[in-house]
């Protein structure tokens, strides 16, 4: 019984021992550690550019223009002129809408002879009028590459004032005619287009009244600048007188 037991025990003093010898194989060492398990870096996928076409300004052709203001600050008067690409004119009173008008052929040459040969400026200078005490500015858009000269300023502001004065006095003439055209329609019972025009002159009146003698109105005897205007209605003509302003009389006498 003894003899079991002790070979059991040695036995298992064996295993015992084996299985010691056996753990440092097991273990993983410090020096030969485990390979880690590689790192897989995912890149975002970029689609190809798409060429764009690069934008190419066009050229914008030169413009050519003129802008002339007169400014009276004493008596409040402002008159604005502006000639625009297609050399049509833009003009009126400052504190009022601006009307078309055309240049006559003689002024559209004269202006042309500028804009084709002088470079573009501006400048502000007193009207040479000493009763107007006025600022003359104007701007000007040209298509030549010459300085303009102090003479030639000069030159084109005159310009632009006298087709100022010429397209206002166009339109007074008109507003004229056709207000006497009205009143004489009016008189008469008559359709205004049977209504012509026979002549309108420009007049030098002997007083404010317009030559025409009414009793017990007063008149000043002053020159008062203005038009005569003769229509015909059928065989019989009219005259109405008017002045500078805007006042328009009808002479109660008919004409031969």
């Amino acid at each position: 019984m003894r003899t079991i037991w002790f070979s059991l025990g040695f036995v298992v003093a064996l295993v015992v021992i084996g299985v010691m010898a056996l753990m440092p194989l097991m273990r993983p060492q410090a020096s030969d550690p485990w390979p880690p398990w590689p790192t897989v870096v995912l890149q975002p996928t970029t689609p190809p550019a798409t060429p764009v076409p690069h934008a190419t300004a066009t050229p914008q052709p030169a413009r050519s223009g003129l802008t002339w203001q007169r400014i009276a600050p004493f008596t409040g008067r402002c008159d604005r002129l502006i000639v625009d690409e297609g050399h049509t004119v833009h003009y009126a009173p400052c504190d009022q809408g601006t009307r078309v008008a055309y240049l006559t052929q003689a002024e559209l040459d004269a202006y042309l002879v500028h804009v084709q040969r002088l470079a573009s400026f501006a400048y502000a200078v007193q009207d040479s009028a000493p009763t107007e005490h006025a600022t003359v500015q104007l701007a000007f858009s040209g298509l030549g590459h010459e300085q303009v000269t102090l003479a030639e300023q000069t030159e084109l502001a005159a310009w632009a004032k006298g087709v100022y004065e010429r397209v206002l006095e166009q339109e007074r003439r008109s507003d004229l005619v056709a207000a006497a055209r009205l009143d004489l329609a009016g008189r008469r019972g008559l359709a205004i287009e049977s209504i012509a025009v026979v002549s309108l002159d420009a007049v030098i009146w002997p007083d404010a009244c317009l030559g025409i003698v009414s009793e017990g109105l007063f008149c000043a005897q002053v020159k008062t600048p203005g038009y005569r205007i003769v229509l015909s209605a059928g065989d019989i003509l009219h005259e109405y007188r008017a002045d500078g302003h805007g006042l328009l009389r009808y002479v109660p006498k008919p004409l031969p």
